[in-house]
């Protein structure tokens, strides 16, 4: 199976196509056919983009927005036969708050509660929900996505490891609370710790 990865940033648009294997054994078993970075979304971008065994191919660019940039990668896959079929598509998502707990399957609905989370991670969420819709407009709502949170893997924290020194009133009231970042990449990090430790 073809996935394609989309992590849309603040500013940035990072992307990998990965084969991963029908019975993967460990992450070893995935291979990464192709990356590339779309950087200084809203200005004057940086496009460099590298299926790999081959060359890198870069070049500069005004990119408006992260819908023109995920345009853009897709576009480039396009135009490479041997990258442009995939299976699915995840994005990376900052903040899923309280609601997203895990990884979902993208729908309409999904996006709508995407959107009102927004104002909890106003420098990343609105990225990944517009990089989510240029997704589904350029590949079509059939093309399987799923959203993948930073923040689900510090989902367990216990109330008086989440809960802030503020009035109490004042969390309930506005969901204020500790939610733990950068999830994904611990996830991760324990997956391979665990795996070359023999699975203990």
């Amino acid at each position: 199976m073809k996935i394609l990865v989309l992590n849309c940033g603040s500013s940035t648009l990072k992307f990998q196509l990965i084969e991963t294997a029908a019975t993967p054994r460990s992450t070893a078993d995935d291979v990464k056919l192709a990356r590339g970075i779309v950087d200084r979304i809203g200005g004057a971008s940086s496009l460099r983009f590298e299926a790999v065994g081959s060359a890198a191919e870069q070049e500069s660019a005004a990119v408006r927005d992260h819908e023109e940039a995920v345009g853009k990668v897709i576009e480039w896959l396009n135009s490479h036969p041997q990258l442009r079929l995939f299976n699915a598509v995840g994005h990376r998502v900052v903040h899923g708050g309280d609601r997203f707990t895990s990884s979902v399957y993208i729908d309409e609905q999904v996006i709508d509660a995407l959107d009102s989370l927004c104002e909890i991670a106003p420098l990343h969420n609105p990225a990944s929900v517009s990089g989510i819709r240029a997704a589904r407009s350029v590949l079509g709502a059939a093309m399987p996505m799923v959203a993948a949170f930073d923040t689900s893997f510090h989902r367990t924290l216990l109330e008086h490891a989440f809960t802030y020194a503020i009035p109490y009133e004042l969390s309930a009231k506005h969901g204020i609370r500790r939610y733990g970042f950068h999830g994904l990449a611990h996830q991760y990090s324990v997956l391979r710790y665990k795996r070359a430790n023999g699975n203990r």
